[in-house]
């Protein structure tokens, strides 16, 4: 997996001898049992999750079987490599649940919420700015629609921002990263990578129009 996430997001960092550590329990009761004995609060309605402080992804086998296991590994895993690509510096959700759920599935994005264009535009500019407390808001739709938002940012950038003219947004990514590097601080990456008000007005114009014929 790893080259695949070298390639989206790149690095000026050698992570390439990074522990990839992984602890996979049986069933849902020892994956809550750890949340608990992990003190990790507020995570309960998780499948899994990355734990920088103890350099493991945590999971378990789900009812449906590996293969749902290895979509939750592929999200998983995504948010272990951004920590190291990223110096174990925490970066932006729009970001790392985004590209997360991209690679868990880079071809839908359904959970069961119906939405359309016009409201994820609307809440786009917000989620970009958003740190981790806002993006998991305590309740599930909201906290969909930041996930759901996330993930078409990452899927519009990955098939459809080299198309639009002049490849406005070809640097983004990797603009973000040395700009998180060297304030360590999201937002202000965040506002580095889009640079003005004029590129973010451009980014939803353009985003606007691809998923118009996307979605």
């Amino acid at each position: 997996m790893r080259p695949a996430y070298a390639k989206a997001f790149p690095t000026p960092l050698d992570v390439s001898d990074s522990l990839a550590a992984a602890r996979i329990f049986r069933g849902r009761a020892e994956y809550l049992n750890a949340l608990e004995i992990n003190d990790t609060e507020g995570m309960e309605w998780s499948a899994a999750y990355w734990s920088p402080e103890r350099r493991e992804l945590v999971a378990y086998l789900p009812p449906d079987g590996e293969a749902a296991l290895l979509k939750t590994i592929r999200h998983e895993a995504f948010h272990q490599y951004l920590s190291y690509a990223c110096s174990m510096i925490s970066a932006s959700p729009w970001i790392n649940e985004g590209y997360a759920q991209y690679f868990e599935d880079e071809t839908s994005a359904d959970w069961g919420i119906e939405v359309d264009v016009e409201q994820l535009s609307a809440r786009l500019p917000a989620v970009l700015g958003m740190d981790y407390e806002a993006f998991y808001d305590p309740v599930p739709e909201i906290r969909l629609l930041n996930y759901r938002t996330a993930w078409s940012i990452a899927r519009f950038l990955e098939t459809g921002a080299r198309k639009v003219r002049h490849d406005p947004f070809k640097d983004l990514k990797a603009d973000y990263v040395k700009a998180l590097l060297a304030t360590k601080d999201m937002k202000k990456a965040t506002a580095a990578a889009f640079g003005d008000a004029s590129k973010l007005k451009l980014f939803v114009t353009e985003w606007e129009k691809y998923w118009k014929n996307n979605m």
